[in-house]
Protein backbone atom coordinates (compact mmCIF):
# COMPACT_ATOMS: atom_id res chain seq x y z
CA UNK A 1 0.00 0.00 0.00
CA UNK A 2 1.05 2.88 -0.90
CA UNK A 3 0.16 4.86 2.43
CA UNK A 4 2.49 2.64 4.66
CA UNK A 5 5.63 3.27 2.34
CA UNK A 6 5.10 6.95 2.53
CA UNK A 7 4.57 6.90 6.18
CA UNK A 8 6.92 4.35 7.47
CA UNK A 9 10.88 4.58 8.12
CA UNK A 10 11.26 8.34 9.19
CA UNK A 11 13.54 8.89 11.83
CA UNK A 12 14.00 11.42 14.64
CA UNK A 13 16.70 12.92 16.16
CA UNK A 14 17.30 15.40 18.90
CA UNK A 15 19.59 16.85 21.56
CA UNK A 16 18.95 18.83 25.03
CA UNK A 17 21.52 20.63 26.00
CA UNK A 18 21.83 22.62 29.33
CA UNK A 19 23.90 25.44 29.92
CA UNK A 20 25.19 27.26 33.47
CA UNK A 21 25.88 30.90 32.73
CA UNK A 22 28.70 32.60 32.81
CA UNK A 23 29.61 34.83 35.50
CA UNK A 24 29.11 38.42 35.60
CA UNK A 25 30.67 41.57 37.84
CA UNK A 26 29.01 44.73 39.04
CA UNK A 27 30.11 47.45 38.11
CA UNK A 28 29.95 51.34 37.65
CA UNK A 29 30.20 53.84 34.79
CA UNK A 30 32.71 56.25 34.86
CA UNK A 31 35.88 57.53 37.74
CA UNK A 32 33.77 58.05 40.47
CA UNK A 33 37.28 57.58 43.16
CA UNK A 34 38.59 61.03 41.59
CA UNK A 35 41.34 59.44 41.31
CA UNK A 36 43.55 60.67 37.54
CA UNK A 37 46.88 59.04 38.34
CA UNK A 38 48.77 56.88 40.24
CA UNK A 39 46.17 53.87 39.70
CA UNK A 40 46.64 50.94 38.39
CA UNK A 41 43.18 50.43 37.14
CA UNK A 42 42.45 49.84 33.82
CA UNK A 43 38.56 49.03 32.32
CA UNK A 44 35.91 49.21 34.17
CA UNK A 45 35.64 50.56 38.18
CA UNK A 46 34.18 47.87 40.53
CA UNK A 47 30.60 48.71 42.32
CA UNK A 48 29.77 48.37 46.11
CA UNK A 49 28.31 45.57 47.97
CA UNK A 50 25.73 45.89 50.30
CA UNK A 51 26.45 42.82 51.83
CA UNK A 52 22.98 41.46 50.70
CA UNK A 53 22.47 38.21 49.14
CA UNK A 54 22.64 38.09 45.18
CA UNK A 55 19.95 35.75 45.06
CA UNK A 56 17.25 37.62 47.62
CA UNK A 57 14.87 40.36 46.26
CA UNK A 58 12.20 40.22 43.87
CA UNK A 59 14.34 40.97 40.90
CA UNK A 60 14.43 38.73 37.59
CA UNK A 61 17.78 38.26 37.31
CA UNK A 62 19.54 38.83 40.45
CA UNK A 63 18.61 41.35 43.78
CA UNK A 64 20.03 44.47 42.43
CA UNK A 65 19.90 45.84 45.88
CA UNK A 66 23.31 43.76 46.38
CA UNK A 67 25.31 46.18 44.90
CA UNK A 68 25.31 50.42 44.71
CA UNK A 69 27.88 52.91 43.54
CA UNK A 70 30.78 53.86 46.04
CA UNK A 71 30.79 57.03 47.91
CA UNK A 72 32.71 59.86 46.20
CA UNK A 73 36.56 58.99 46.44
CA UNK A 74 36.63 55.26 47.36
CA UNK A 75 36.65 52.29 45.28
CA UNK A 76 33.92 49.62 45.33
CA UNK A 77 34.28 45.99 46.48
CA UNK A 78 32.00 44.16 45.17
CA UNK A 79 33.91 40.56 44.20
CA UNK A 80 35.03 39.78 40.36
CA UNK A 81 32.44 36.92 38.73
CA UNK A 82 29.85 37.27 41.70
CA UNK A 83 26.75 37.55 39.73
CA UNK A 84 25.04 34.35 38.32
CA UNK A 85 24.62 34.35 34.75
CA UNK A 86 21.18 32.94 33.61
CA UNK A 87 21.44 29.51 32.74
CA UNK A 88 20.35 28.42 29.52
CA UNK A 89 18.67 25.71 27.75
CA UNK A 90 18.15 24.34 24.06
CA UNK A 91 16.14 21.58 22.34
CA UNK A 92 16.93 20.96 18.61
CA UNK A 93 15.07 18.33 16.88
CA UNK A 94 15.37 16.59 13.02
CA UNK A 95 12.96 14.21 10.95
CA UNK A 96 14.73 12.07 8.32
CA UNK A 97 13.28 9.81 5.97
CA UNK A 98 14.91 8.14 2.77
CA UNK A 99 13.08 6.74 -0.57
CA UNK A 100 15.00 4.43 -2.69
CA UNK A 101 13.98 4.11 -6.59
CA UNK A 102 13.41 0.17 -7.46
CA UNK A 103 16.74 -1.84 -6.51
CA UNK A 104 18.82 0.64 -7.89
CA UNK A 105 21.25 3.10 -5.91
CA UNK A 106 18.67 6.06 -6.21
CA UNK A 107 17.56 7.68 -3.56
CA UNK A 108 15.81 10.77 -2.60
CA UNK A 109 16.42 12.25 0.78
CA UNK A 110 14.46 14.59 3.16
CA UNK A 111 15.44 16.09 6.43
CA UNK A 112 13.73 18.74 8.09
CA UNK A 113 15.48 19.95 11.14
CA UNK A 114 14.86 22.88 13.56
CA UNK A 115 17.15 24.74 16.15
CA UNK A 116 15.07 26.54 19.36
CA UNK A 117 12.55 23.76 18.31
CA UNK A 118 9.95 25.40 21.04
CA UNK A 119 10.68 28.56 20.15
CA UNK A 120 11.08 29.74 23.51
CA UNK A 121 13.44 32.79 23.74
CA UNK A 122 16.09 33.13 26.92
CA UNK A 123 17.55 35.70 28.22
CA UNK A 124 21.48 35.62 27.66
CA UNK A 125 22.61 38.96 29.39
CA UNK A 126 21.27 41.68 31.30
CA UNK A 127 22.71 45.26 32.63
CA UNK A 128 25.44 44.95 35.44
CA UNK A 129 26.94 48.44 35.76
CA UNK A 130 24.85 49.91 38.48
CA UNK A 131 24.70 53.62 37.44
CA UNK A 132 23.21 52.95 33.94
CA UNK A 133 19.61 53.06 32.75
CA UNK A 134 19.71 49.38 32.29
CA UNK A 135 20.84 48.19 35.40
CA UNK A 136 19.15 44.79 35.84
CA UNK A 137 17.41 44.64 32.74
CA UNK A 138 17.62 42.62 29.92
CA UNK A 139 19.97 43.56 27.47
CA UNK A 140 20.60 40.24 25.03
CA UNK A 141 18.60 37.05 24.07
CA UNK A 142 18.95 33.97 22.17
CA UNK A 143 17.42 33.66 18.74
CA UNK A 144 13.80 32.35 17.63
CA UNK A 145 13.26 28.94 15.87
CA UNK A 146 14.92 28.12 12.52
CA UNK A 147 13.76 25.28 10.63
CA UNK A 148 15.68 23.97 7.95
CA UNK A 149 14.84 21.49 4.88
CA UNK A 150 16.96 19.56 2.65
CA UNK A 151 15.92 17.48 -0.11
CA UNK A 152 19.06 15.03 -1.73
CA UNK A 153 18.90 13.23 -4.64
CA UNK A 154 21.81 10.75 -4.75
CA UNK A 155 22.31 8.59 -7.78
Amino acid sequence: CWKTRLFTGWTLSGTFTATSGSPLTAYISGNLAGTTKGNAISGNFRAEATGESIYGGDFPYFNENAFVVPLAGQYGDAGRNTIPGPTLTALNGALNRAWRFGETRRQLQLRISANNVVNHVQITGFGTTVNSANYGLATAASGTRTVSLNLRCGF
